[in-house]
């Protein structure tokens, strides 16, 4: 496995060069290695996750094609390398442009209540995207920041609360035919 990591790290994650102005450059990395069961017996099976972050514009499906190309040349290259590949959790990236009427009216409350209109992108997942895809016009708002996101001791501060309520309340009076 360790073979296998180290020549897709250097055949295709090194390699990405897809970017998008506003959620930057596309991400790949192998973030879980499980196998073994003792370390004094040589492991069966040893298993990677691959974490690729697909950007507004990339088609996820055709993603997935490219990596499973590396892997079988990969595996040509080291006949020692057997490689099963299981379904991949696919999170398709929101395409600010199929939101852009919602966008901008969220943008224009933000700046009539004096906050920044500007439209960012981010480089991380949210349910949005799956919203979108059904039709649902979506965008991704919240208070506080994504580095306090999802850790062990996630929090916001009362007042970024306090504006949000502010927003949202705003956001509801919107008429977003």
């Amino acid at each position: 496995m360790a073979k296998l990591i180290l020549e897709f790290e250097k055949i295709y994650c090194a390699e990405i060069n897809t970017a998008h102005p506003l959620t930057g450059r596309s991400a790949c990395s192998i973030n879980t290695i499980t196998g073994g069961s003792a370390v004094n017996i040589i492991p069966s099976i040893c298993e990677i996750e691959i974490d690729r972050r697909v950007l507004p514009g990339e088609n996820p499906i055709e993603v997935r094609k490219s990596i499973q190309a590396v892997l079988d040349s990969i595996s040509a290259m080291d006949s020692s390398i057997e490689i099963e590949t299981s379904e991949p959790f696919i999170d398709f990236p929101l395409d600010p442009m199929s939101n852009i009427n919602l966008s901008q009216l969220i943008s224009n409350s933000l700046d009539s209540l004096g906050f920044s209109p500007e439209l960012l992108g981010a480089g991380y997942g949210t349910d949005a995207s799956t919203y979108s895809i059904a039709g649902l016009p979506a965008v991704v708002l919240g208070p506080g920041s994504i580095d306090q996101a999802h850790t062990k001791d996630e929090w916001i501060e009362v007042e970024e609360l306090e504006k949000a309520v502010v927003v949202y309340g705003q956001i509801m009076k919107l008429d977003c035919k």
